[in-house]
């Protein structure tokens, strides 16, 4: 044992005291003091289980507005109705340009085959064995008859704007006709070779012009 006096020397001497009393005495300071040690251990234990607690709940609390937020995006995704493109409208077409287009190819066909013929004619004469014959003046006068009828009808025959250029083409066509034939005539009559020779040119020039305007036609119809 340790110097009376001392700090340690007059713990021991304390503590033995304390040892000497009966345990109606030591009894009960022992289990206050081990109340006093319990409290400090179960509030530490205590808070380590309410801090776990707080922190579950603090996480289903943040959780639960993302959970629910993409939850109602994906539902609003899926219900949204799905965008489709609107289909082009075909454009309709004007019934009565085509109908026009239509008419002015048919009767078309028909000027151009009726030009044909009467250039054929003309070549054919001019080509025969004697282009001064009489028969040939008679089928002279005959062609250019027609043919004046036709550049006169080809001239006023007013063609859809999509057809400007076949209207040329027929133009020039019917005027270098009726000029072709007039020179074929006066060839026949005054028995004019050179005429005959310069009428069978402008027949060529007036064929190429009809085949002009057929390409066209065909370019388009």
């Amino acid at each position: 044992m340790r110097e009376k006096g001392t700090f340690l020397g007059e713990i021991e001497r304390g503590w033995q005291r304390f040892w000497g009393l009966s345990w109606w005495w030591k009894g009960p300071v022992i289990g206050f003091v081990a109340f006093l040690l319990l409290i400090p251990v179960a509030a530490i234990f205590g808070g380590e289980d309410e801090d776990e607690s707080a922190s579950l709940v603090d996480a289903k609390i943040t959780a639960s507005p993302t959970e629910t937020s993409a939850t109602s995006n994906t539902e609003e995704a899926t219900s949204s109705p799905t965008r489709t493109d609107e289909p082009t409208a075909t454009p309709t077409p004007d019934p009565t340009v085509d109908a026009a287009a239509v008419a002015y190819l048919t009767d078309m066909s028909s000027w151009l085959d009726e030009g044909q013929r009467l250039t054929g004619g003309v070549v054919e004469i001019s080509q025969s064995a004697n282009p001064f014959s009489e028969s040939n003046a008679a089928k002279a006068l005959e062609l250019t008859q027609d043919a004046d009828a036709w550049r006169d009808d080809a001239l006023a025959f007013n063609a859809p704007s999509e057809f400007d250029e076949v209207q040329m083409w027929l133009e020039l066509a019917g005027v270098t006709m009726a000029d072709a034939l007039e020179d074929f005539w006066l060839g026949v009559t005054f028995v004019d070779a050179d005429l005959i020779i310069s009428a069978t040119d402008s027949m060529t020039a007036a064929t190429g012009y009809m085949d002009n305007a057929n390409a066209v036609l065909i370019g388009v119809d």
